[in-house]
């Protein structure tokens, strides 16, 4: 095989659209950030930004891909400044930007090993808002 894995992987990915973006309210509304707003528009990741992050993490045992990622691809937020629960949320986010809001998966049973199909819409996906005097 003469093409690289680069060209291979460029190749698979060339009809996917990568100019997909979402705006979405965080569950924090932005309370607590030095910025004001509470929403972040989310980018869907690119093979460049799938690329950047593989090599940023070679040699790097505790490379945080997550932060990494959430850098790239989401606007009007600083990174360090996000709560946990808000990272979670817009990793789910970046998910629903790049592959779409349908994830499909399959779960072998502990107990059996029966394999059942399940299938999540992550826009439907229930998001419990800080309250207002959230400190």
């Amino acid at each position: 095989m003469s093409e690289n894995i680069d060209d291979l992987v460029a190749s698979i990915l060339e009809n996917v659209s990568t100019d997909a973006s979402i705006e979405v309210e965080l569950p924090s509304r932005g309370i607590g950030y030095s910025s004001d707003s509470g929403t972040v528009k989310i980018k869907a990741m690119s093979f460049a930004d799938e690329k950047a992050a593989a090599q940023a993490s070679l040699g790097q045992p505790n490379f945080d891909h997550i932060s990494f990622m959430i850098v790239r691809c989401a606007e009007g937020i600083s990174e360090e400044d996000l709560y946990l629960f808000d990272k979670i949320f817009i990793i789910l986010k970046l998910r629903q930007a790049t592959y779409g809001a349908s994830f499909d998966a399959e779960l072998t049973c502990p107990e059996c090993e029966e394999k059942s199909k399940i299938s999540f819409d992550l826009s439907k996906v229930p998001v419990k808002f800080v309250e207002p005097n959230f400190s």
